[in-house]
């Protein structure tokens, strides 16, 4: 028995519903966090980071819909998903030099939007007796819940419209509706950030309905195929970086077991993404791969949390030891700052991560004072770790202009093979503009590259050569689509022409007064086969040309069995 949703009426009365609970909502979440550090992609894990990740997803923000990182399953982690959340608040609050740091700026914004009400840019949040609820969130869980509506409708009518069996998306469709009205009573409830989980979890059922039917009705992603492809490539890094750490730690007698669960995780969601991908899914796909990767970071990051501190007794003398570290380190660290700075290097970033590991310091001497020694070798192993941090800020300055030479390299080889292909497409007589446009866009990027590499600003050269590589790819994927139509245009003759050579062979064993059962299984499987070549035919209007190909391949397996069937 399925739920069948109703357009006209549902629809309607259901963003009603939402429309009242929220008009005197109260977010029963009113994140409170202490920020004592910047954050960005690479920074220690740390509560600071969980804290700012529910302030987020509370907050209209979302890290993501699903998993880790979503609302109730926030980490400690900082990695791509959290500053992709994070540049969207700050572009929201019309914060300058928006870039995905939660830094001092960030911060300052973030105590005087949580301090009271306060209107900034497009958001606005209001401050009620149980905390606040900001005017994004609002839209969002309207927005949610009206696309979970009409993905429901849309796949319904896909279902009513398929001629293949429906039964495995009915039931993905049908637990679609439940999530839904789960979401909505989750808003009565007041209970908003589960009210956002589910009604994206709607969404999604709804989405893997539509794939089971063979199509989708969702408008076309903003995610390109090489998008995805390179975060699947970055998951994979991190994967095998993730894998390498753990058995060094697993060989030195360390428990790597939690470490060792939380890469299985970012193994399994890794195939999601390479499924989502094959599927052409690539918004999921690089959603799949972005929580991958954090997840096998979060693996590395459990078997380094367990290494520093054991390296030292708890004791006077380990503290002392600890302390004694941690200075050695910040020694180290300022020397490398002040050699950069001469050579008028940018070194910014590198003194704001120094200053916290002073600050550290300070709190483990203060800590060894009063004779606890476990917390001072805690805070002195914290700061061993900003002054390595902001060694290493320095050091990837210094290896700005190998990347952006290496992105450079990447690009020229990516536009050689897409000229390469474009070649090859012309001499066969395909329509290649398309193509060459997107190659010439890639092509001027990468001259854009190359000048600022030659003006010594590497960071802008290796963005503008990732740009061109991906404008190749771009370039790429339209000659193979061409490639695509040009097959599923000859299968659809060849389809077409095997089920009425199925049909004549039918005919002749009726006139041979052939084996009747034989004659049957062969006309069922001739109706099959008739059938898919229309499904191709639809999916060739809609140029669909891997699903035609598939649907024309198929129908030429059934027609042969149906010849094979009365020969």
């Amino acid at each position: 028995m399925s739920l069948t949703i109703n357009k006209k009426t549902v629809l309607a009365v259901t963003l009603a519903m939402v429309m009242v609970v929220l008009m005197g909502a109260q977010n029963t979440y009113a994140a409170s966090c202490t920020f004592t550090r910047s954050l960005y992609v690479g920074v220690s894990s740390g509560t600071d980071v969980q804290c700012l990740q529910q302030y987020l997803n509370a907050n209209g923000y979302s890290i993501t819909s699903f998993g880790a990182g979503s609302a109730g399953n926030e980490t400690t982690r900082y990695a791509g998903l959290t500053k992709a959340a994070v540049l969207r608040w700050q572009l929201a609050n019309n914060i300058s030099g928006a870039n995905g740091v939660f830094g001092p700026k960030s911060q300052a914004v973030y105590r005087s939007l949580t301090a009271g009400t306060t209107s900034t840019g497009s958001n606005t949040t209001t401050s009620t007796g149980t905390g606040t609820v900001s005017s994004s969130l609002v839209e969002r869980i309207q927005n949610l819940v009206k696309s979970a509506i009409i993905e429901i409708e849309n796949t319904q009518k896909m279902i009513d419209d398929s001629s293949k069996n429906t039964d495995d998306a009915q039931e993905k469709k049908d637990k679609a509706t439940v999530i839904l009205f789960d979401a909505i009573f989750d808003l009565f409830a007041n209970k908003y950030t589960d009210a956002v989980t589910k009604a994206g979890q709607a969404i999604t059922q709804a989405k893997s309905a539509q794939t089971e039917i063979g199509g989708s009705s969702s408008s076309d992603s903003s995610v390109s195929k090489s998008d995805a492809q390179d975060a699947i490539d970055d998951a994979q890094d991190a994967i095998a970086d993730a894998e390498d750490v753990i058995k060094d730690a697993d060989d030195d007698g360390d428990d790597v077991d939690e470490a060792e669960d939380t890469l299985k995780d970012a193994e399994d969601k890794l195939e999601e993404a390479e499924d989502a991908f094959d599927d052409k899914d690539y918004e999921d796909a690089e959603e799949l791969a972005q929580e991958a990767e954090e997840l096998a970071q979060e693996a590395e990051d459990a078997i380094e949390e367990n290494d520093a501190s054991e390296d030292y007794d708890e004791d006077e003398d380990g503290a002392q030891d600890a302390i004694d570290d941690a200075q050695d380190a910040i020694d180290d660290a300022q020397d490398a700052i002040d050699d950069a700075d001469d050579n008028g290097d940018d070194v910014d970033e590198a003194e704001e991560l120094l200053e916290e590991a002073e600050e550290k310091l300070e709190k483990a001497e203060t800590e060894f004072d009063s004779e606890d020694y476990e917390d001072a070798i805690d805070y002195a192993v914290d700061a061993i770790e900003l002054a390595e941090e902001a060694e290493d800020a320095i050091e990837a300055s210094d290896g700005d202009e190998d990347d952006a030479q290496d992105a450079i390299d990447d690009a020229e080889d990516e536009i050689k093979d897409a000229e390469d292909a474009i070649d090859d497409a012309e001499e066969d007589g395909d329509d290649v503009d398309d193509a060459r446009d997107t190659l010439e866009d890639a092509e001027d990027k990468l001259q854009d590259a190359q000048d600022a590499f030659d003006d010594k600003d590497y960071e802008d050269a290796e963005e503008l050569a990732k740009e061109a590589k991906d404008l190749a790819r771009d370039a790429e994927d339209d000659i193979e689509e061409l490639d695509e139509e040009d097959q599923a245009k000859q299968l659809e003759e060849e389809a077409q022409d095997m089920y009425k050579d199925a049909d004549d062979a039918i005919e002749d064993a009726e006139d041979a007064n052939g084996d009747e059962d034989d004659i049957d299984e062969a006309k069922e499987l001739y109706q099959d086969a008739k059938q898919l070549w229309r499904d191709g035919n639809e999916n060739l209007d809609e140029e669909r040309w891997s699903q035609a190909i598939d649907d024309f391949e198929e129908s030429i397996e059934k027609s042969e069995d149906a010849i094979k069937k009365v020969n």
